[in-house]
C-alpha cells in the first residue's frame, strides 16, 4: 500500500469521526430539548407536590423540582433534583445540599455552559431571575458575579437571607473541562 493509500484512508477515516462526533452532538441536543418540553408539559399539566420549602424533604434525584428563567436572556430550562451528569444533560441541576427555591438561605443551581447556561456570558446586575414551583414564583435580582475555582466552595455556603447562586463552568468558549466556575449570586426580591 502506498502512502497515498493510506493518507487517502487516513482522510476518510478522519471525515468518519468528524460526522460521527456531529451526529452525536446533534441528537444529544435534540434529546436534551425534547425532554425539556416533555418536563415543561408534565409540570404544567401534573405539577409535583410542593417543596416543603424550609423542612429538609427532597424531590427524588432527576425529578423536576421548577423551572427557572431569566426573561433578559431568554433562558427557561427545567430544574431537576441533584447536579449529577445525567441531570445536567437533560437541565439544570439543584445542587444537593443547598436549600430549595422559597427558603430562608441559598439556592444553588448548576447547568453546563455549553447548553442551558451559555446565555450567563450576557447576564447583568439586576437582571431579573425567576423560579417558578409548586410552592409558588420566586423571583431574584442578580446581586453579582464571580469567577472562581472549582475548589471553592464556599459560593455554596448556607445564606441568613434568601438567595440564589447559579453556577456554570468558565470560560465559556473553552474547549475541554474548563478551568473555573462562573457564578451568579442573586437576592429574593418577590415572592407570588
Amino acid at each position: 500500500m502506498t502512502a497515498k493509500k493510506i493518507g487517502r484512508w487516513f482522510e476518510y477515516a478522519l471525515f468518519a469521526s468528524g460526522v460521527g462526533l456531529l451526529i452525536y452532538v446533534a441528537l444529544n441536543y435534540t434529546f436534551a430539548a425534547a425532554y425539556q418540553l416533555y418536563l415543561q408539559r408534565i409540570f404544567v399539566a401534573d405539577p409535583p407536590p410542593p417543596l416543603k420549602a424550609g423542612v429538609a424533604i427532597r424531590s427524588a434525584k432527576g425529578s423536576p423540582i421548577g423551572r427557572l428563567e431569566i426573561p433578559r436572556l431568554n433562558v427557561s430550562v427545567m430544574v431537576l433534583e441533584g447536579a449529577e451528569d445525567q441531570a445536567l444533560r437533560m437541565g439544570a441541576g439543584h445542587v444537593r445540599g443547598t436549600d430549595l427555591p422559597g427558603s430562608t438561605g441559598n439556592v444553588a443551581i448548576a447547568a453546563h455552559r455549553d447548553t442551558f447556561f451559555r446565555p450567563l456570558r450576557k447576564i447583568q446586575d439586576n437582571d431579573l431571575i425567576r423560579i417558578t414551583t409548586p410552592d409558588g414564583v420566586f423571583e431574584y435580582a442578580v446581586a453579582w458575579t464571580r469567577i472562581v475555582t472549582p475548589t471553592d466552595i464556599k459560593v455554596l455556603d448556607h445564606t441568613d437571607e434568601p438567595s440564589l447562586t447559579l453556577i456554570t463552568c468558565y470560560p465559556f468558549s473553552y474547549i475541554g473541562s474548563a478551568p473555573d466556575r462562573f457564578v451568579v449570586r442573586g437576592r429574593l426580591v418577590s415572592t407570588t
